[in-house]
């Protein structure tokens, strides 16, 4: 039988989980990277293997983080992807 991979991580780089929240459709945060800069990550931009929601439902300031970096949409700053917790 054949699996399905949601995603792959092309490049990482290292942060900490500087704030999350939650709104209506669903949850976000700001990553600090190692250059000082703020990032964007929406819920979906996480990595998981079982439960993306769970998995962001732990998250707390301070934790540490790795991810891809993206450049900013429409001029909205800096964006991670492939969100994942550091052990």
């Amino acid at each position: 039988m054949f699996g399905v991979i949601s995603k792959i991580v092309l490049a990482s780089e290292k942060g900490v989980l500087n704030k999350r929240g939650r709104l209506d459709y669903g949850g976000y945060g700001f990553i600090k990277d190692e250059a000082g800069h703020e990032r964007f990550f929406h819920i979906n931009d996480m990595i998981n293997d079982a439960n993306e929601t769970a998995m962001f439902d732990t998250l707390k300031k301070g934790d540490r983080v790795s991810f891809e970096p993206l450049p900013g949409t429409k001029g909205n700053g800096l964006r991670a992807d492939n969100v994942r917790r550091e052990c």
